[in-house]
């Protein structure tokens, strides 16, 4: 089920899950220079780790996936039985503040963070890893 309150719900902008980075990509080159691609590159990449956690689901019985409006909180919460795994992916450096404050206040058991930042394991809590880019797209 979704998060949060109906009215949080309705009144979020609508957004366009599991598109293809191939169709941003295209649309994307049309309507801009090449310039402005590092501007879209972290869409890109949370479209291309949508579609690899999307796929997942199709396979897993009883997975689902949720989109977090909230930009405080990662981006995603991956649901495999009981057990609640947050992903927040990004282009750049990015650190574990919207993962912890995701694992707090959703009740997820672990975070994953995507981004160009090097493998390591979040120190405090020992619950959360960070994911080169090149990494989670080898899956």
């Amino acid at each position: 089920y979704p998060y949060g309150s109906h009215f949080k719900q309705i009144g979020s902008t609508l957004k366009y899950l599991f598109r293809t980075p191939i169709f941003r990509n295209a649309y994307n080159n049309q309507l801009s220079s090449s310039n402005e691609y590092n501007n879209y590159k972290g869409l890109m990449l949370e479209d291309t780790g949508v579609l690899y956690l999307n796929k997942f689901c199709q396979n897993v019985t009883g997975a689902s996936l949720t989109f977090i409006s909230e930009k405080s909180e990662s981006d995603y919460i991956l649901k495999i039985g009981g057990e609640a795994i947050c992903f927040e992916f990004g282009y750049g450096r990015k650190d574990f503040s919207q993962i912890l404050s995701t694992l707090e206040n959703k009740s997820c058991k672990y975070g994953v963070v995507v981004s160009s930042s090097e493998l390591k394991l979040e120190t405090t809590q020992k619950n959360s890893i960070n994911v080169p880019i090149t990494y989670f797209l080898l899956l």
